[in-house]
């Protein structure tokens, strides 16, 4: 039996995906429900189900937030998205994340079915997978030889091979790549190919001949993602696999960022002198408060990375990062430290990568590390007069140079509350204002302050005010007849 969780915020709806069909039949179990992502994503660590059904949009985490995590848990975690009709850009953008498929509500039983016998398919292939993947994990972590070997013996991969590669691509888009591929053979090479991520096909090369027959290998495969590829060759299976697989993924991201057009092998080119010197001007342009020479060395920096690899780009990151955390208690929590990996997802070329960081850091009036006021002033106003449409938290950072992460602490400093609760407190507000002083319909009210759904606007302002929105007219109604007689 395959582990199934469900996650909505609607009970109602939870009970009707229970009911609808006996899941043990379709070889699926139902060990838990959630009302809310948080609660889901719990329970997903602690149930680690095979398959997430999850509604789009609820309270705390939504759908969306809950994907991303669950796939950070376990890539190879199927998820479902369920949606009504008016949720399809959310849907498209859960697809985007990765999602297998989407339900929309109300759940047919037969698309169910279909579903479940589609998702069967796919675990049972890469349950039958399991034995190759684990013998591959064993001889890209193994340091002891006799379990490399037979790792290798495993796969059908021989010995006598003097070469080796790894070969990293990432692809443009999600496709159904092959969780493994077993030993095969084309002309001098052998290679294994194998799935390391939803967005990331890896070749695992063998040949008798010299390294660059690899570079020519990856030549002659038809790759719409050469530009995306990165690979390491090495001269032994002695030598340590783990080290050299990672170092075929860095290659890989770091040609993202590059755009280059050619695979790109991984090379490293740290100069560990010119990056001291780097770092001691940008230490003195911070505490000095001096944007001038801080943007010639943001320039000079930029320059500097652009030979090098990801992983090299990251350490480097993270020093600048542990600069400013040192230097300025205020940007604390403004910027993170990242890995090779998150830089890769989060930015689209190198310069991006320290252009994000100086507009972070220039954000403010003088570079003060103290924010400034009228900046924080402009930024709630300006949610002031989106919040009823649907307005973007990261858009919003971006509109004031800086990152989401900093935006929420800025909110939650001046309001002591978070984004999502500030807009949900402008929308209850207005809504009490609209029932209170007009006779509009409350279905009017509820477009107008920027919801699309009733039920769901009906259990926020339940739970906000613990009425309905019909009581809370009735009773302000009743408050001004007794005032008039």
């Amino acid at each position: 039996m395959y582990k199934v969780l469900l996650a909505d915020d609607e009970p109602y709806a939870l009970v009707v995906l229970r009911k609808i069909i006996v899941w043990e039949e379709h070889g699926f179990c139902i060990v838990g429900t959630a009302e809310d992502g948080v609660s889901a994503l719990k329970m997903a660590h602690d149930l680690k189900p095979d398959v997430v059904f999850t509604d789009i949009r609820m309270p705390r985490t939504n759908g969306l937030e809950l994907i991303t995590e669950l796939h950070k848990l376990n890539e190879k975690m199927l998820i479902v998205c369920v949606s009504g009709y008016n949720e399809f850009t959310y849907v498209q953008q859960g697809l985007r994340l990765g999602v297998s498929d989407y339900l929309l509500k109300p759940v047919k039983r037969d698309d169910l079915i279909r579903l479940l016998n589609k998702m069967s398919h796919q675990l049972d292939q890469e349950h039958n997978n399991s034995h190759y993947i684990n013998a591959l994990f064993s001889l890209l972590s193994g340091q002891n030889m006799q379990s490399i070997q037979s790792s290798m013996s495993l796969l059908g991969i021989r010995e006598q091979h003097a070469y080796v590669a790894f070969i990293t691509h990432i692809l443009s888009e999600h496709r159904n790549i092959p969780l493994f591929t077993v030993i095969s053979e084309e002309g001098l090479f052998s290679h294994v190919c194998f799935r390391t991520g939803s967005m990331q096909e890896t070749f695992l090369l063998f040949s008798d001949t010299d390294h660059e027959n690899a570079a020519k290998w990856i030549a002659q495969q038809d790759w719409p993602e050469k530009d995306r590829t990165g690979y390491c060759c090495f001269s032994s299976i002695k030598e340590p696999f783990s080290a050299r697989f990672s170092q075929s993924e860095i290659a890989a991201r770091t040609n993202c960022l590059r755009q280059d057009s050619q695979p790109l092998p991984y090379h490293p080119q740290r100069q560990p002198k010119q990056e001291n010197q780097l770092l001691r001007r940008f230490s003195t342009a911070l505490n000095t408060i001096n944007q001038k020479e801080l943007h010639l060395v943001f320039r000079d920096l930029i320059i500097y990375s652009q030979t090098l690899m990801l992983d090299e780009i990251a350490s480097l990151y993270n020093n600048l990062v542990l600069t400013v955390k040192s230097a300025h208690k205020d940007f604390e929590n403004a910027l993170d430290y990242q890995n090779y990996a998150q830089l890769g997802q989060q930015y689209t070329s190198i310069p991006d990568i320290f252009t994000s960081m100086e507009k972070i850091l220039t954000a403010n009036e003088q570079n003060s590390s103290v924010p400034n006021a009228s900046t924080i002033s402009l930024i709630l106003r300006a949610i002031d007069t989106q919040y009823t449409s649907e307005i973007e938290f990261t858009t919003l950072a971006k509109q004031f140079h800086i990152t989401p992460n900093y935006l929420s602490i800025l909110i939650k400093k001046e309001t002591g509350i978070t984004f999502t609760e500030l807009i949900i407190k402008k929308r209850m507000d207005a809504a009490c204002r609209l029932l209170r002083e007009t006779t509009l319909p409350i279905q009017n009210i509820v477009e107008q302050i920027g919801y699309s759904e009733y039920s769901y606007f009906n259990r926020l302002f339940k739970k906000r005010m613990e009425m309905t929105p019909n009581q809370y007219r009735k009773q302000f109604q009743s408050v001004k007849e007794q005032a008039s007689q």
